[in-house]
């Protein structure tokens, strides 16, 4: 009887204490969301236009920080190549980790300042007059950091509207490579975001 009662008295004293127990930590996790984001902008590829498509997946904590993946794709237009008229055309992507923290999210204008960094990789095609495409095994291989500025505006509660403006810093990774596009540049973007912000 007395062993049941010692038992029951620890029981009751670790939940007791388990309900008052609040753990300390740097960030406070108070609420979780999550969001999709589809994009389109525009960028230079060593000064010539060139389009972005890209897809983000997207992890928020407490309405501010929002960590994940971001993907995106370059294509350009053509462009004179080597000699005989011959022209090209630069392609390929990027993607890697992203950061972006959002200041007074609950306005329906509001600022998202954000840095990614990751990898890419271009190649360059030869279009042939019958618009046959050639690869032509030049190819570059690169990592970048890139950092942005965003105004978002909440649509719904569950859709929001931004632009962006970001810059790449690229630093090659491939020193075999015969081509070094100049991707160095600017590049603004409309974002189209659903989710649980």
């Amino acid at each position: 009887m007395k062993k049941l009662l010692i038992l029951i008295l620890l029981i009751t004293f670790n939940v007791t204490y388990s309900q008052e127990y609040n753990q300390h930590s740097l960030i406070k996790v108070k609420e979780r969301g999550e969001y999709l984001a589809l994009s389109y902008g525009m960028t230079k590829v060593n000064d010539i236009t060139s389009g972005i498509i890209g897809i983000r997946m997207m992890g928020i904590t407490n309405h501010t920080w929002a960590m994940g993946l971001s993907v995106n794709g370059i294509f350009t237009g053509k462009e004179p190549y080597l000699d005989n008229n011959r022209q090209a055309k630069y392609f390929g992507g990027y993607g890697g980790f992203l950061l972006q923290p959002t200041i007074l999210s609950h306005w329906v204008l509001h600022l998202s300042p954000s840095a990614a960094i990751g990898g890419g990789w271009l190649g360059l095609y030869e279009i042939q007059d019958d618009n046959y495409r050639t690869y032509t095994d030049q190819e570059s291989i690169f990592g970048y950091f890139q950092p942005g500025l965003e105004i978002e505006m909440n649509v719904t509660e569950t859709f929001r509207m931004a632009f962006g403006v970001h810059y790449m810093m690229k630093y090659n990774i491939n020193d075999w490579s015969d081509i070094d596009p100049k991707i160095d540049e600017l590049s603004f973007i409309i974002y189209l975001k659903w989710g649980r912000f």
